[in-house]
């Protein structure tokens, strides 16, 4: 959803490299600081490992209390993770129901995930242990098995298009 709006001379693969890299450069950086911080079993216990990190920093007396930084990251990164999950099921809701325009929907379906948000956890203690017991058997068909099988679905398609052409 997010590769639609790329312009066409711009390589997707290219950018999504680029944003793997990057983004693993720093859940790696960030593991780590948190591990040499905190040591592997607090690491291990904590809900966000993170925030923990950063109300330990204490820079020559003076600079302590940094934790407000770690939870204006996690804000506004939660943000941006609910705006492009918005756009992407509101452009994919769209295209499923043949809707010129998927900014009519955008609203309801915000609405819908806020409330059922609320009705499937009534806490951040109950969301991490649906993690802990379910979430592997949702994780493999979702993030594996249906990629890879979109992928041969439109590798299929172009060349089928490509045949048809000649």
């Amino acid at each position: 959803m997010i590769f639609a709006t790329l312009k066409e001379n711009t390589s997707f693969k290219k950018v999504y490299l680029l944003g793997l890299i990057f983004g693993g450069g720093l859940m790696l950086i960030l593991a780590l600081s948190e591990v040499l911080a905190l040591g592997v079993n607090q690491t291990l216990t904590h809900y966000f490992p993170g925030y923990q990190t950063f109300a330990r920093v204490s820079v020559g007396g003076t600079i302590d209390r940094l934790e407000i930084i770690s939870g204006i990251t996690f804000i506004i990164g939660g943000f941006i993770k609910i705006s492009v999950l918005l756009l992407a099921i509101s452009r994919g809701t769209a295209k499923i129901f043949n809707l010129k325009n998927y900014r009519n929907i955008v609203t309801s379906i915000g609405l819908l995930v806020a409330n059922l948000s609320y009705v499937f956890y009534k806490s951040t203690m109950v969301m991490f242990q649906w993690i802990a017991d379910y979430w592997g058997y949702f994780a493999v068909p979702f993030e594996l098995i249906m990629p890879v099988l979109l992928y041969v679905i439109v590798k299929i398609k172009r060349r089928m298009i490509v045949f048809s052409k000649d």
